[in-house]
C-alpha cells in the first residue's frame, strides 16, 4: 500500500526544505510532489505565498526520523504512527433539515425505536385558523382583551 501524503504537502515541503537538509528527492517523495516542484521551492519560485508547517509538530515527523535521512541519502521519510483511529468513510450523501428525504431518513432511522405519536398541530397551523387574517394584517383585531387585575 502506498504511503499517505501528509497533510498539506506543499506547507510541509517548504518548511523541510527551510529547515532541514534533506534532498530535493527525499522531500519529493515524502510530500508527493514532483522533484523539480521541490527545487522551485527551494529558488522561490514556486509556493511563493505558502507558510511552513512543521511536520514534528503535528505528529507527522519525528526529530530521529529527519535526523537518519539527513545521515543517509537513500533513506525515505516514513510518517509517524498515529495512535488516533482510522475514521469510517462515509456511508451516503449528507442531509440537512431542509432537504425533502432529510426526513424520510430520519423516519427511516427511527422507525424500530418505540418513540410516541408527532404532536398534533394547533388549530391556526392545520388550516382551522381564517386565512384573510393575519397578525400583521392592520384590520385584525384581538377577540378577547385581558381583563388588568383589580387592585
Amino acid at each position: 500500500m502506498a504511503q499517505q501524503p501528509p497533510l498539506m504537502p506543499k506547507a510541509t515541503a517548504v518548511w523541510l526544505v527551510d529547515h532541514t537538509a534533506l534532498s530535493f528527492e527525499q522531500i519529493a517523495n515524502f510530500c508527493h510532489l514532483h522533484k523539480l516542484e521541490v527545487k522551485g521551492i527551494a529558488d522561490g519560485d514556486v509556493a511563493r505565498g505558502i507558510m511552513g508547517q512543521d511536520p514534528t509538530k503535528n505528529g507527522q515527523l519525528t526529530e530521529e526520523e529527519i535526523k537518519r535521512c539527513e545521515a543517509d541519502d537513500e533513506a525515505s521519510l516514513e510518517l509517524a504512527v498515529s495512535d488516533m483511529p482510522e475514521l469510517a468513510p462515509h456511508q451516503g450523501p449528507a442531509l440537512h433539515p431542509g432537504c425533502p428525504s432529510a426526513g424520510k431518513a430520519r423516519r427511516h432511522r427511527l422507525a424500530g425505536q418505540n418513540l410516541p405519536p408527532p404532536l398534533r398541530r394547533a388549530d391556526h397551523q392545520a388550516g382551522g385558523y381564517d386565512q384573510e387574517h393575519h397578525w400583521r394584517d392592520p384590520r385584525a383585531h384581538p377577540l378577547e382583551y385581558v381583563q388588568p387585575a383589580a387592585p
